[in-house]
């Protein structure tokens, strides 16, 4: 509150004093601009919220995050005297989602006495495609001969630790000979197949063995090895 006091003096008396006060009010502050990152988000990586704080009284204020995932609240912090035209950033770390979920972050500020207008922004996280990381056939004769026994190896990966489903092709000079599939493949581990024993092998054949692994959305590329 501010007063002033008025009075008047003509050298012998004084007037009444009057007086006028004020009450100076308080600005809401305001928190824009949220912004994410990184703009394209997958399991294996945490998410930053980064915002603009500004308060016209140029006071300091306590910023409040509520991270949600799929509408339901899964963190919550508040980070106390921010300077106003300043940045500030909260972090969500990636054991709180996974592919396919909608997180939305809902922010704003209290500068003592008011809060700011909430603002909230969503991101819904990427699928990260899986990935055949080493492939290579083997024989079991050294050099390989027409009674050889073939057997192909391949290592798959998948950023969202999920189980594999992983195909295997046997390709006879270029042609599609043999098929077969195998389910529930942990990431990271090596599976492998042995070419059908009917399929009777011969001199001068050229064998390719292509791996591709599916995570349940979606086909790694397709990777091959060969034998002849």
């Amino acid at each position: 509150n501010v007063t002033i006091y008025i009075w008047a003096n003509d050298s012998d008396l004084i007037s009444t004093v009057i007086n006028l006060t004020i009450q100076i009010n308080n600005t809401k502050p305001n928190v824009s601009g949220i912004v994410f990152n990184p703009l394209v988000v997958y399991k294996t990586t945490n998410l930053n919220a980064t915002i603009n704080y500004t308060d016209v009284d140029n006071e300091s204020s306590a910023i409040f995050y509520n991270w949600t995932v799929n509408g339901l609240q899964v963190f919550y912090i508040n980070i106390s005297s921010v300077i106003s035209g300043t940045q500030n950033i909260s972090t969500l770390n990636t054991t709180y989602f996974k592919k396919h979920d909608n997180i939305t972050i809902y922010v704003w500020a209290n500068d003592g006495d008011l809060n700011s207008i909430r603002i909230n922004s969503t991101i819904q996280v990427n699928n990260s495609l899986p990935n055949i990381t080493s492939i290579n056939v083997t024989s079991n004769q050294i050099p390989i001969y027409k009674n050889s026994t073939l057997t192909g190896f391949c290592n798959a990966t998948d950023g969202d630790n999920e189980t594999l489903t992983l195909y295997y092709n046997w390709y006879l000079n270029g042609v599609l000979n043999n098929t077969n599939t195998t389910v529930n493949i942990i990431q990271g581990t090596y599976s492998n197949n042995t070419l059908n024993q009917s399929v009777i092998l011969a001199k001068y054949q050229n064998w390719t063995f292509v791996c591709v692994s599916y995570d349940n959305d979606t086909n790694s590329t397709a990777i091959n090895a060969t034998a002849q």
